[in-house]
């Protein structure tokens, strides 16, 4: 395996980085404080060509490979999981299911504004009782009125809440379909239409830019021609990116673990105690060694993961769910261990970052597939059970 970047892939990192120093690391501590990100900054990305993903150039796509969006990723994640978030947007399963299954219109319609930064989306699967099994289990239903759908049902924690004007969500059309994911639909519903309220949860403990909240849908109707593959099939639009989005949750958590390393040197090689930097100390040495490590442990599950993807292997499942467990654990136990490098100074969030990694990190052991079932899923495929 050839582990060097091509002279393009290390142009895109260069550029990322310049942007996450220059535009995001003077702001993310308040908009963290906020909950709330300026309204310009998709389209800030967008004109770099952040937002566009995996697209195609004629969706308003950047064509980026996918090593090169995990590169992206990583540099944003080291400061703002919202930017990360977004970078990753149109090539996981917001943008993936449309681009695979919608027609010609939807993709004009819905995805070229996004790559381009002018409008945004979000999708909505998880439902106030269900999230890891939830199209096995939906809630939310749909029925066939001539040309429309009639929808009713509640999504919970939704991203990009704040800023998205239109959401892809999933329904049950077919009560009575064996397996039940199988009587599913997904289609695009636009924010502004009759039935339809958000509510953004506030306050979280983690994560506060992403802007998570519950999108309630109340006799919406829905044009057919809103719906994103055939009836019964919504369960494959969803899954059709769902590995690349746990690939982007992987490279948020490099993000955190390259940071928290990065920082936890920073201090340990200028902070005194007992007359010597810490950094002389073996705990304090343990603790850098543990991060190193699993950082680049970490980015060896990540940037295989976006290798099989640029090689078209199409059933990854596996190999997603190591990356992303792998990550998101090594990504908190370094923040953790950087809090505690840092002593009282590691809560003070005002002047240094590994408090709010901290938080955000345990966030992320909780979405994209909680770390206890990525646990099952990898077992099951060991034991032959998948």
């Amino acid at each position: 395996m050839n582990f060097e970047l091509t002279e393009e892939q290390r142009q895109i990192r260069q550029l990322a980085k310049e942007f996450a120093e220059n535009e995001l690391k003077p702001n993310v501590a308040e908009w963290d404080q906020t909950g709330e990100i300026p309204p310009e900054l998709p389209e800030q990305l967008a004109e770099l060509g952040f937002m566009g993903g995996t697209l195609p150039e004629e969706y308003g796509g950047s064509e980026l490979d996918y090593v090169s969006l995990v590169l992206i990723i990583e540099e944003f994640a080291r400061f703002s999981e919202r930017a990360a978030t977004l970078a990753g947007a149109v090539s996981c399963s917001l943008g993936r299911g449309t681009l695979e299954y919608g027609s010609e219109e939807l993709k004009k319609k819905y995805l070229k504004p996004m790559a381009e930064g002018k409008a945004t989306g979000a999708t909505a699967v998880t439902e106030p009782h269900s999230g890891t099994d939830v199209v096995r289990n939906l809630h939310t239903t749909a029925e066939r009125d001539g040309d429309e759908y009639v929808i009713n049902g509640e999504k919970m924690w939704i991203s990009n809440l704040d800023l998205a004007e239109w959401f892809l969500t999933f329904a049950q059309l077919d009560p009575d379909a064996e397996p039940a994911y199988q009587g599913t639909i997904a289609v695009i519903i636009e924010r502004d239409w009759d039935g339809i309220e958000t509510r953004v949860e506030k306050p979280i403990t983690g994560s506060r830019t992403l802007s998570s909240g519950a999108v309630k849908l109340n006799d919406v109707r829905v044009p057919v021609e809103n719906r994103i593959g055939e009836e019964g099939k919504g369960y494959k639009v969803l899954m059709t990116g769902t590995e690349i989005g746990r690939l982007a949750c992987a490279s948020r958590g490099l993000g955190v673990l390259q940071q928290c390393l990065k920082e936890s040197i920073e201090y340990a090689n200028q902070r005194e105690v007992f007359d010597q930097n810490i950094g002389e100390y073996q705990l304090v040495k343990q603790k850098i060694a543990n991060m190193r490590e699993n950082y680049e442990a970490a980015k060896l599950l990540t940037f295989k993961l976006a290798d099989m993807k640029d090689r078209g292997v199409d059933h990854a499942q596996q190999s997603a769910s190591m990356a992303k467990r792998f990550t998101t654990n090594a990504a908190h136990q370094a923040a953790e261990d950087a809090v505690q490098l840092h002593g009282a100074n590691g809560i003070a969030e005002s002047s240094y970052s590994v408090g709010r990694h901290f938080r955000n990190s345990k966030v992320s052991k909780l979405y994209d597939g909680t770390n206890d079932i990525h646990t099952v899923m990898i077992a099951d495929h060991e034991l032959g059970y998948k």
